[in-house]
């Protein structure tokens, strides 16, 4: 049976996973803004991933999220969610302009990228800052947070290992690309400043997920 999961970053809810495990096909899973999304999804969808899962495995993902996005703006506690989209630059853009910006490579989504010279078990520490495409959250603190929050996250720091999966470590949302530009800079100087305190936290990070 499909399950609802929440996605946490540093503690706080940031979003929700639909996933699809039953024996005898492959996993799938997609990611939704609210509880209501994602169960909604499962609910539309399960039934005829069981029937044919090849189908959703050979999709374009980024088919996928734009259903994803035009179903965004459906009522959630009485609410509507407003969502705007804005390009690498700032610019407003609609939907359909988002999709075939993120047909790019990610080099070309880039605001700022730093490989530090101190590393982690001998691997270096990666600090990218990119353009989401699709506007996230900026995080709040309850559990209703994605709704809370305003959906004016264009672009992400994250701090990872060279040569792993890109499981971040840390990161940072931005409402602005100067603000994204802004932010690499203070941690990268941070990092660059005190070493040892920040190597420590994601030493511990590190060790935390992989007990």
């Amino acid at each position: 049976m499909g399950t609802v999961c929440r996605v946490l970053k540093n503690g706080v809810l940031v979003g929700w996973q639909a996933k699809i495990r039953r024996v005898g096909v492959p996993c799938f899973s997609l990611s939704f803004c609210t509880y209501e999304e994602a169960q909604q999804w499962l609910a539309d969808n399960e039934q005829a991933y069981m029937r044919n899962p090849r189908k959703y495995l050979d999709m374009d993902r980024l088919e996928l999220r734009r259903e994803r996005e035009l179903q965004r703006t459906t009522k959630h506690k009485g609410r509507t969610m407003e969502i705007t989209y804005r390009d690498e630059f700032d610019n407003p853009v609609d939907l359909e302009e988002v999709i075939t910006l993120l047909r790019r490579p990610i080099t070309d989504r880039r605001v700022d990228y730093d490989v530090l010279d101190k590393s982690i078990d001998g691997r270096k520490i990666i600090v990218s800052t990119v353009w989401l495409g699709f506007p996230h959250p900026v995080y709040g603190n309850s559990l209703d947070s994605v709704m809370d929050s305003v959906m004016e996250g264009y672009f992400e720091t994250m701090i990872f290992l060279e040569g792993e999966r890109i499981e971040d470590l840390f990161h940072c949302r931005y409402r602005t690309r100067d603000e994204a530009q802004a932010g690499h800079d203070w941690i990268i100087k941070k990092m660059k400043s005190n070493p040892e305190y920040y190597l420590g936290d994601l030493a511990e990070l590190i060790q935390e997920t992989s007990e």
